[in-house]
């Protein structure tokens, strides 16, 4: 024979198990920290998208609430601003129709009472809403 004796107890089984599931524990915990390390990027990027979307909104507020304060202001909303997030204004009556001059907004109408501002950006789009303009300043 080979001089292999299999009465003799086999320790190296249990060293190479015990290599193979430490061995898949740090992978397991790796892969985990993998998805959470994701899932932190991704709410990064949503933030800063919501953050724009926020400022766009705002933006588009106070144009409308320029132009409501302002009778003669002729100063137009872009539709794009400069860091690429759009923005759209809405002006409503006290019956919810919406008011439009010539196509655009009509936010200088003494009948606004409601102003909506939509910003959208990568995605993300916020909207804000001003109402019962009618006390909100003199004109």
């Amino acid at each position: 024979m080979l001089g292999i004796d299999y009465n003799q107890p086999r320790s190296g089984q249990v060293m190479v198990i015990s290599i193979v599931a430490i061995a898949g524990i740090f992978l397991g915990v790796t892969v985990v920290a993998g998805l959470l390390m994701i899932s932190q990027l991704r709410q990064s990027a949503d933030f800063k998208a919501s953050t724009n979307a926020i400022a766009a909104a705002d933006s588009g507020i106070e144009w409308a609430l320029y132009r409501y304060t302002r009778a003669t202001s002729t100063a137009a909303l872009p539709a794009t601003l400069s860091n690429r997030a759009s923005v759209e204004v809405k002006c409503f009556d006290e019956l919810g129709a919406e008011l439009k001059k010539n196509g655009a907004p009509d936010c200088q109408s003494a009948k606004t009472r409601t102003i909506h501002s939509y910003g959208t950006f990568s995605g993300a789009t916020r909207i804000f809403e001003v109402s019962e303009l009618g006390s909100f300043a003199p004109r």
